[in-house]
């Protein structure tokens, strides 16, 4: 009552633009992983285990402790297993690296994004099956104020 209210008028937008880079949503997961990192000028392989940080039914994102082996564009082999039902599942896939940052201080730790590319779709499905079930335990060990 005897207060004027400011209005703004706003012209309505043609196109909606999405900018979205993941199709899969990341879940905090804690797996052991091997990389195969095929070295062409040293002529070598190398195997590294390493732990998943999150994944998801597009990628995953490690941490490692052999981060002069790891660089953007490179393309790796990743093999990991997950339980889900009384059953053990392994995926093995071809992976490119789409980030990548060492830490801060002098170590070689870094934590690498993994963008999977020839996962097969029956190891996907079962992959974001597990990380549904994954996210409902986070979300009950969070209601039940255990996290």
């Amino acid at each position: 009552v005897g207060q004027q209210k400011k209005l703004m008028m706003l012209e309505r937008p043609n196109k909606i633009y999405r900018n979205q880079r993941r199709s899969f949503a990341r879940v905090p997961v804690g797996l052991p992983i091997h990389v195969l990192i095929s070295d062409k000028t040293l002529k070598k392989i190398f195997v590294i285990r390493a732990e998943t940080r999150n994944l998801s039914g597009g990628g995953v994102l490690i941490n490692t402790d052999k981060a002069g082996l790891f660089s953007i564009d490179k393309y790796i082999s990743l093999h990991f297993k997950f339980r889900m039902n009384e059953q053990v599942h392994a995926v093995s896939c071809k992976a490119e690296i789409v980030d990548f940052r060492k830490d801060q201080d002098i170590s070689q730790n870094a934590k690498v994004a993994l963008k999977f590319l020839n996962i097969q779709d029956r190891d996907r499905l079962r992959l974001i099956q597990f990380l549904y079930m994954q996210e409902i335990e986070l979300h009950k060990k969070f209601s039940d104020g255990k996290i």
